[in-house]
């Protein structure tokens, strides 16, 4: 069963797919240092701009790195899967982890700032970062899992 827990993009499965790859890892912040050359390599092999593989390893690693801490809360051993796949003019990144259901409000995006600038925080930035570099973002439940779905028109 899929249970839709955030704004939900078109469906596009008309769209001519080319099958990226799926990378399947255990949740560790360690991960990171080898999976932003991973997902540069593979967005490369679809054969991205630079603009688009920098906002996909980017979003990748952002969104990887709020699994492994707000998710999972730290723990190590979780799954997690990442899945790129690129159609002529669409790339789609579907993150999965079988962490409890995501609250449904946590991938709106951010309000417009008002007043005066926050001071630097060491957090709170993801999801903002994640809407400025996506076009669409969104967050649905299957089954156990949270999916986390990034797109990005391709000119």
């Amino acid at each position: 069963m899929t249970e839709d827990i955030g704004t939900h993009p078109p469906d596009d499965r008309s769209r001519p797919r080319h099958r990226g790859l799926r990378l399947s890892f255990e949740s560790s912040l360690d991960i990171l240092s080898v999976l932003r050359p991973a997902v540069g390599s593979i967005v490369e092999a679809l054969e991205l701009d630079e603009q688009a593989i920098f906002a996909a390893q980017l979003c990748v690693v952002e969104a990887v790195t709020n699994c492994v801490v707000h998710a999972y809360r730290g723990e190590a051993g979780r799954p997690i899967d990442v899945t790129i796949d690129k159609s002529v003019d669409l790339l789609v990144i579907e993150i999965r982890d079988q962490a409890p259901p995501a609250p449904k409000d946590w991938i709106q995006p951010p309000a417009p700032a008002t007043g005066e600038p926050e001071p630097l925080s060491e957090g709170g930035r993801g999801i903002p970062l994640l809407h400025s570099l996506m076009d669409e973002v969104s967050v649905r439940r299957e089954g156990e899992s949270n999916v986390l779905r990034l797109s990005k028109e391709l000119s």
